[in-house]
Parts: C-alpha cells; sequence; structure tokens
C-alpha cells in the first residue's frame, strides 16, 4: 500500500493510503509573450523560472484506532495538514523513493464529501516545480590530500636584555624561503619563559599585515612557554624551522643560548583540493562551508571565486 509523508507524519497514521497518484507532469515554464505590431509571431522571452506544481492523491481509508468515526478521523486529517503556519514542508512518497518535494498544503477538505463517497478523498498540495534528491542532504567533505608540517619551539629558564630584540624566522614552507623579522622589547628586566613566549606571539599578532608578516605562512598558537608553527602549504616542507634572535646592540642578552631549533611535532593532512558533482539535469543551489584561513579558491562551472584573507570559516547559502 503506498502512502505520503507530509511534514514528518506518515499518512498511514491516520489510515490515510493512496489509491491512485496523478500522471507526473512537468512544471510549466515561466514565459512572457511580447506583441511586436508588423511582426507576425509572439516574441517569446524566458524568465529563467518554472511555475508551482499541483500534486495530487486520489486516498481511501482504513480504520484506525482512536476514531470512533469517519468524520472523527476526516477533522484528524485536516488539522493535521492544516495545523502548521502555513509554509512549504518536505512532501514524500512511495512512488518516488529517495526524492522529496517542497509543498505547501491550502486546498480544502469537505468532510460531508468524505462521507458520503464512503472514505474516499482527494489531497492537493501546492509544491515547487521541482523533486529534490535526498542525496543533496548528505554533507560532502573535499577528501584531505597533502601534508603538512607542524613545528613547535618551547621556551625554558629566565631571559634578560638591555635594550630590543629582533626575532627572525626561516623556513623552506615560506615559499619562496624567506626570511621574517619581528622586533620586540624585554622591558629591562627579567622574563619568565612563558612571557617571552607571549611577547613573541603578540608581536607575530601585530605584524600581521606588514612586510614581517608569517601568518601568511603559518598559524601560531601559545601554550604557556610553547609557541606552535603550523604550515599553512604543503609546498617545500622542511623537517626544522631557524629560530634565531639577534640583539640591537649586538651584546647584552643572556639565557637565549637554552633556545633550541624548533622541532617537527606533527605530520598531518592538508585539505588540499576536490570536486564535487551534481547528478541531477537542473542546476543545484549548495550550501558552502569552507572552513580555514588565507585565500581559497572556489570553482562552480566555469566560474571561478577567490575568497580572500578569509578565517576561521565562511558561509555561503546559494
Amino acid at each position: 500500500m503506498n502512502t505520503f509523508t507530509f511534514n514528518g507524519t506518515v499518512s498511514s497514521t491516520y489510515g490515510l493510503y493512496i489509491s491512485e497518484k496523478n500522471a507526473y507532469s512537468a512544471p510549466e515554464k515561466d514565459v512572457s509573450e511580447v506583441k511586436i505590431p508588423g511582426r507576425s509571431g509572439n516574441l517569446l522571452l524566458d524568465d529563467n523560472r518554472f511555475e508551482n506544481i499541483k500534486i495530487k492523491y486520489d486516498c481511501y481509508f482504513i480504520p484506525v484506532s482512536g476514531y470512533t468515526t469517519l468524520f472523527a478521523l476526516s477533522k484528524a486529517i485536516k488539522a493535521w495538514l492544516s495545523a502548521s503556519a502555513f509554509n512549504y514542508y518536505t512532501l514524500t512518497d512511495t512512488y518516488n523513493p529517495g526524492y522529496f518535494r517542497k509543498a505547501a498544503y491550502s486546498s480544502q477538505i469537505d468532510i460531508s464529501e468524505v462521507v458520503s463517497s464512503l472514505g474516499k478523498i482527494q489531497i492537493t498540495f501546492n509544491c515547487k516545480p521541482f523533486l529534490y534528491s535526498d542525496a543533496g542532504l548528505n554533507l560532502i567533505t573535499m577528501t584531505p590530500d597533502g601534508e603538512y608540517q607542524q613545528e613547535e619551539i618551547t621556551f625554558t629558564g629566565a631571559y634578560s636584555k638591555t635594550g630590543g630584540v629582533h626575532f627572525t624566522v626561516t623556513a623552506a614552507c615560506m615559499a619562496p624561503t624567506t626570511t621574517r623579522s619581528m622586533y620586540f622589547e624585554l622591558n629591562n628586566s627579567y622574563q619568565t619563559a612563558a612571557q617571552v613566549a607571549e611577547i613573541i606571539k603578540y608581536n607575530i599578532d601585530e605584524n600581521a599585515g606588514t612586510a614581517n608578516n608569517i601568518r601568511d605562512f603559518f598559524t601560531i598558537t601559545r601554550d604557556g612557554a610553547k609557541l606552535t608553527f603550523t604550515a599553512k602549504t604543503m609546498s617545500a616542507n622542511d623537517l626544522t624551522m631557524n629560530f634565531s634572535f639577534t640583539n640591537d646592540a649586538g651584546a647584552n642578552y643572556t639565557g637565549y643560548n637554552d633556545i633550541l631549533t624548533s622541532t617537527t611535532k606533527t605530520i598531518g593532512k592538508l585539505p588540499n583540493s576536490g570536486t564535487v558533482v551534481n547528478p541531477e539535469l537542473f542546476p543545484s543551489y549548495p550550501y558552502i562551508k569552507v572552513t580555514g584561513t588565507g585565500n581559497v579558491t572556489l570553482s562552480i562551472g566555469s566560474a571561478s571565486f577567490v575568497l580572500t584573507a578569509m578565517g576561521p570559516n565562511l558561509e555561503i547559502d546559494s
């Protein structure tokens, strides 16, 4: 026995089954006709849209417990179809497994007609013109591809310095290999390891957008006295990055010999690229979420869009 489900409730809940479904008909295309004086035949203008379509189900009742009369059952069905705020809801039926429609119920149920016709009724839905695939509701995640490196450096002990210091980073993943130098102060006093890590992290953040910016190449996080640098590209990765400290005056600093070359923390996977294909004949309207930072190229068909300086994520509802 065939049934339909509207707004999450299956028709068999009320003992309602489909005896006949109207033959499928394609939605009508919205076309404007323009009459031009002196020209035979109308000019057709495609408005690039389709009209709604009526879906009709001829149904019959099978008695269900809880309803003593056909009249009571008819009232319950009317309440089910009409109780929700007037809007589009999901409509499915057993004739089209794997697909659904967006439908609104706006017709009237003539209870006296239902009784006189011995439990037969026609139910009509006002539907958007397309069938939608259940597969389109599935989340598709791009398959990760490629490797990235993650380096960490941990500061130990205490540090003292008169004047300013330059913190310099050199790494192959800063393609092409680049040296970036940032200036910071130690305020002429002893600093703990965690304070030095915090000062360097602060100066890296402050240099964002300048010529010495390294955030184009890394994301930087701090955990106490440890700084972790995660490369944004898998191009020309090296196993270590070269960190160095120099004093403006070339002397009068202590403690920096405790800072070793960074060590590789993890080798992971970096989402690189992927393709999603629409298997249906009509255009799709996907919901896209891009997670990450930096510049991303999104291509849809033959058109490409560059999402610049994004982060931490971007959502596109087409």
